[in-house]
């Protein structure tokens, strides 16, 4: 999608009578290449991204950044008014901000994400789930979620 647009700033697209791209509205000239449909099916998934990220909020195994990355990629292609809102979004926004400012998330974030898993994965195992191979399975997801967490997710660059 990018390849069809100029090389930002250089001097050679610039000499040459190729228009330079502002980046400002760069994510708007990405919206223009997309075929008919896309666009809004893009808007769609992007949207409901954002929903299983509020839901992973509290829910252990979903991924929350995920989700909102995820989010913020569909809509920097579908729609800039929803990318800016997701970005600047008092709930939302910290998540994205800081994994795309520091490449990763902090040792904090990390602690406060195992915490809140293990802390949803006790009191739905006590509380609410009866049945016990449910019990086990939940478990076993909060364990993967936080193998994730520890080792696959990127640290923060400081």
């Amino acid at each position: 999608m990018t390849e069809d647009l100029p090389p930002q700033g250089t001097s050679d697209a610039a000499a040459a009578g190729t228009p330079v791209p502002d980046p400002s509205t760069a994510s708007a000239g990405k919206r223009k290449h997309l075929p008919p449909g896309w666009r809004f099916l893009f808007l769609v998934m992007g949207s409901l991204s954002v929903v299983l990220g509020i839901i992973g909020i509290v829910v252990p195994g979903l991924p929350t950044t995920a989700f909102l990355l995820l989010a913020a990629y569909l809509f920097a292609r579908s729609s800039e008014r929803m990318r800016l809102w997701l970005l600047h979004s008092p709930l939302l926004g910290r998540y994205i901000r800081d994994y795309q400012e520091r490449g990763g998330v902090t040792p904090r974030t990390r602690l406060r994400a195992i915490v809140l898993i293990w802390s949803m994965i006790g009191l739905s195992t006590w509380l609410f789930i009866e049945n016990r191979t449910v019990d086990i399975l939940v478990i076993l997801l909060g364990g993967i979620g936080t193998l994730v967490m520890g080792f696959l997710v990127p640290s923060a660059r400081k």
